[in-house]
């Protein structure tokens, strides 16, 4: 039996609905679980908290936004931090067969939380504290279908030590100027399944981690299918919070789109990554300009440390299979002379390198690094992004030695090449790599095919 629907009592004047839905919400939790649904129209709201079998539905043509001010998400407090932020506009914690169902929107309108008239690099300055739009902490049996979510001030989608969560047909669209706006972020979580989403953001697209918090759990047993991303950071991303182990990932079936980077690993904090398939996937990949990370690869996994004291984890049985489409950048790989990445496995792919406008000759990057915790004062853009050393230069961003290949691997144990396609320029670029693949050491089981070539 599908639970009881619970009426919103609307308000005689005015929009906002915040102690009307909180009030539908507790009298649904109180009968055993129940659906609240908001109606057609222009809402506004300050932070709601979802209970044990409560599904707030929202309908088609109804707009819910999220109220400026940061006080008005006091009462929707998480344990999880996140960019300095411990509070989102609808949250659960704890709560089982919960849900955000419905053809409406979340609206999240960021203006209200930036910096009027400020920016640079590319992106906007966003104000100290702002709320993510969905956080859920060690839920169960969560389902997020159907709905789209525009303009969020910070992270989109947060779901955290949840279990058996499935986030179908969701449509995210937030500011491409807007930092730290990602798309779906899975944190500890397990058992959990993203299919046939679109996103369009400044930040992460849909990204894997494993965040420092009193109760580390692994982000394992994870299905991502049928997506559509576009983002100016990294598309389909693991890390690089990895305190704990992420493990047993598939993606499959991707469209990256009008991207920076697609598909990228990113160990720093200790949790091992292992087990991951890629597959299937096509990429558009461009540089951004230099508040962003990365230079338009669309391949990117690198080990480096971060944190003093703590060694970063092994990256090992990666297999990417089935991997086509264009990129201003190369495929890196990058590990530690002690820490090599691999094993890994490149197979099925087909890439066409294109000369960017943003940085001719490429670079590849390795940030965040250590001098990311900790940037001086008067540093521009992301504060863990845009830090310049004694030298002048971004701290992070190291130039290719002989300039961009197609495929770098630097410090790589045990990689596999097999049917390898990399077409380049005929003329190269000024300042590119003579050389399709550089290799150094590195480790091999090459089996390229006949009619691969660069």
């Amino acid at each position: 039996m599908p639970p009881d629907p619970v009426a919103i009592a609307l308000p005689g004047t005015g929009t906002d609905l915040t102690e009307a839905i909180r009030a539908a919400i507790a009298a649904a939790h109180a009968q055993g679980g129940g659906v609240v649904t908001v109606p057609p129209g222009d809402w506004t709201s300050g932070g709601l908290r979802l209970l044990d079998g409560v599904r707030l539905h929202l309908s088609a043509g109804a707009r819910l936004a999220a109220a400026p001010g940061w006080d008005r998400y006091a009462e929707t407090a998480v344990d999880s931090i996140a960019e300095d932020s411990d509070r989102g506009f609808i949250i659960a914690i704890g709560a089982r067969d919960i849900g955000i169902t419905g053809h409406g929107l979340l609206v999240g309108d960021s203006r209200h939380w930036r910096v009027p008239g400020a920016g640079s690099l590319g992106t906007h300055l966003p104000v100290d504290r702002r709320p993510r739009m969905v956080v859920f902490e060690d839920c169960e049996r969560v389902e997020i279908a159907d709905i789209g979510i525009e303009d969020s001030p910070m992270w989109t989608v947060h779901l955290v030590g949840c279990r058996r969560a499935v986030v179908r047909n969701v449509e995210i669209r937030n500011d491409k100027r807007m930092p730290n706006t990602d798309g779906i972020n899975l944190d500890g979580c397990a058992d959990a399944r993203i299919e046939g989403c679109f996103i369009s953001a400044a930040d992460d697209g849909i990204c894997l981690k494993t965040t420092r918090r009193a109760r580390l759990r692994p982000c394992e047993r994870i299905v991502v299918t049928g997506c559509v991303i576009e983002s100016e950071s990294c598309a389909l991303k693991i890390g690089t919070e990895t305190w704990a182990d992420i493990r047993d990932v598939v993606f499959a079936d991707c469209v990256v789109a009008a991207s920076n980077r697609a598909f990228g690993i990113f160990s720093r904090d200790g949790g091992v990554i292992e087990r991951i398939r890629v597959s299937g996937v096509t990429v558009d990949c461009h540089q951004t300009p230099e508040g962003f990370w990365g230079c338009g690869e669309p391949v990117t996994i690198t080990i480096a440390r971060r944190h003093p004291g703590i060694e970063p984890g092994p990256v090992q049985d990666i297999v990417i299979d089935g991997l086509s489409g264009r990129a201003q950048g190369a495929v890196v790989l990058v590990g530690l002379p002690d820490r090599p990445v691999g094993p890994v496995t490149l197979a099925n792919i087909d890439l066409r390198q294109v000369a960017g406008r943003e940085d001719p000759v490429g670079h590849y990057d390795l940030r965040p690094t250590t001098t990311d915790l900790a940037p001086e004062p008067g540093q521009e853009g992301r504060r863990n992004a845009w830090v310049r050393g004694a030298d002048g230069r971004i701290v992070g961003l190291v130039p290719y030695d002989g300039g961009m290949p197609a495929l770098y691997a630097l410090h790589v144990d045990d990689l596999g090449l097999a049917q390898i396609r990399l077409r380049r320029p005929t003329l190269l670029p000024p300042g590119w790599n003579r050389a399709a693949m550089v290799l150094r050491h590195v480790t091999t089981t090459p089996d390229l095919a006949p009619d691969s070539r660069s």
